[in-house]
C-alpha cells in the first residue's frame, strides 16, 4: 500500500509539471464587431480596440500557433472590417492599433506569419494600410520576392474591394506612381503582374469625380508597360516571354477598362496605349530567337500577341476610324515566320506612328 501511494504521488507531481511546462490556453480576446458601425468611440471602445489588435496579432506572431491555426487568427482579424457599413471612425482606430503589429510580424523572418500579415493589411481598406503594402511592394525596397508578391497582391485586392472612401484621392494617385515604378524594376513575373493589377484596380476605383485623377493613373500604366516593353526587348533579361505572360491577363482587363470609357477618353487613352503595345510586339522581334526557343506550355507568347494585335485593332478603329491593317501576327509567330511578322509589325508601325 505504501509502495502504491509513492507511486501516486509521482504520479500526481509528473501531472503537475507538465501542466506547468504547457503554454497557457489562449485567451480569445473580445469581439469588437459592435463597434464596428459606430460614428464615434469612447476610450473605452479603443482600448477593447486595442486589446483585440494585440491578442490576434501576438497569436498570429507566436511560435507555438500552429501553421493551421494562422488562417483561423487571419480571419479574426478581418472579421471586424468585413461587417456591413463599417463607419470610418472605426476603420481609422482599428488601423491605428492594428497597422504597427502587422508591421513588425511583415517584416520578420517567417514567411507565412509575414505574407498571412500583408493579407490582414489588405483587408483595412486605409491610408495606414494601403503605406504598409507600398513599403514592401519595390524591389528597391523590398529583396524578399515572397514578401514583394504579398503587398503587390495587397495593394490590387485593397483597391478592388474598397471602399476607398477612407482613402484621400491623392493618396491614391501616389500608390499607383509608386506601383509604377515598382513594376517597372521588377525583376519577378509574378509580382509584375500583381502590381499592373493594381495600377489597373487603382484606375477603376478611385471615387468619383476624378477624371483627371484617372487620367494620370492611365498615365502611370502606360509608363509601367513602357518600362516591360524595355525589358523584354533587353538582352540581359532572362526568360523574357514570363513577362509578356504576366502581362496577358493585365491586358485582357485593361482591354474591358478600356471599351467602358467615354469616346474622348478612349482617343487620348488609345493614342498612348497604341505606341507601347506597339513596342512591346517589337520586343518580340527583337528578342526572336530567345523567345521561340523556349516555348511555354499555355501558348505564350502567342496569345499575348494575338490579343495585343486585336486591342490595336480596336484602338485604332476609334483613334483614326476607317479599317485598321489586315494583319495575322499570331500566325506568322506560330509558324515561325520572321519575314511575313516583320512586314505585319511594319504594318502597324506605319498606322501607330501617325497618332
Amino acid at each position: 500500500m505504501r509502495s502504491m501511494a509513492i507511486i501516486l504521488r509521482a504520479f500526481v507531481a509528473a501531472l503537475v509539471l507538465l501542466a506547468a511546462a504547457a503554454p497557457a490556453a489562449f485567451a480569445q480576446p473580445a469581439s469588437i464587431t459592435s463597434l464596428a458601425t459606430k460614428s464615434s468611440l469612447s476610450p473605452d471602445d479603443r482600448n477593447r480596440i486595442e486589446d483585440f489588435a494585440s491578442g490576434w496579432t501576438d497569436r498570429l506572431a507566436a511560435e507555438t500557433t500552429p501553421p493551421e491555426e494562422i488562417r483561423r487568427v487571419r480571419g479574426k482579424l478581418l472579421e471586424p472590417v468585413r461587417s456591413p457599413g463599417v463607419s470610418g471612425v472605426f476603420r481609422d482606430q482599428y488601423s491605428r492599433a492594428l497597422v504597427p503589429k502587422l508591421e513588425t510580424i511583415a517584416a520578420g523572418a517567417d514567411a507565412h506569419r509575414a505574407v498571412n500579415a500583408l493579407i490582414v493589411t489588405s483587408g483595412l481598406g486605409s491610408e495606414r494600410a494601403l503605406d504598409l503594402l507600398l513599403d514592401h511592394a519595390s524591389v528597391r525596397d523590398e529583396p524578399a520576392r515572397f514578401r514583394r508578391l504579398a503587398a503587390a497582391r495587397g495593394c490590387s485586392v485593397l483597391f478592388s474591394r474598397g471602399p476607398l472612401d477612407d482613402i484621400n484621392a491623392n493618396r491614391i494617385l501616389g500608390a499607383a506612381r509608386r506601383l509604377q515604378e515598382a513594376a517597372r524594376e521588377e525583376t519577378d513575373a509574378v509580382t509584375l503582374r500583381h502590381q499592373l493589377q493594381a495600377i489597373l484596380a487603382a484606375a477603376e476605383e478611385l471615387p468619383p469625380p476624378n477624371a483627371a485623377g484617372q487620367a494620370n493613373i492611365r498615365t502611370f500604366f502606360i509608363r509601367a508597360l513602357d518600362g516591360v516593353a524595355d525589358a523584354v526587348g533587353n538582352s540581359a533579361t532572362e526568360r523574357p516571354v514570363d513577362r509578356l505572360a504576366a502581362v496577358y491577363p493585365v491586358l485582357n482587363a485593361l482591354r474591358a477598362y478600356f471599351l467602358e470609357l467615354g469616346s474622348a477618353e478612349q482617343r487620348t487613352f488609345g493614342r498612348q496605349l497604341g505606341p507601347v503595345l506597339q513596342k512591346m510586339l517589337d520586343a518580340t522581334d527583337t528578342r526572336w530567337d530567345d523567345i521561340q526557343s523556349r516555348p511555354r506550355p499555355d501558348n505564350q507568347p502567342g496569345n499575348f500577341i494575338e490579343l495585343a494585335e486585336r486591342f490595336l485593332s480596336t484602338i485604332d478603329a476609334i483613334v483614326r476610324g476607317g479599317r485598321p491593317p489586315s494583319t495575322q501576327l499570331r500566325a506568322a509567330w506560330q509558324s515561325k515566320n520572321r519575314d511575313q511578322y516583320r512586314a505585319d509589325l511594319q504594318a502597324w508601325q506605319s498606322v501607330v506612328s501617325s497618332y
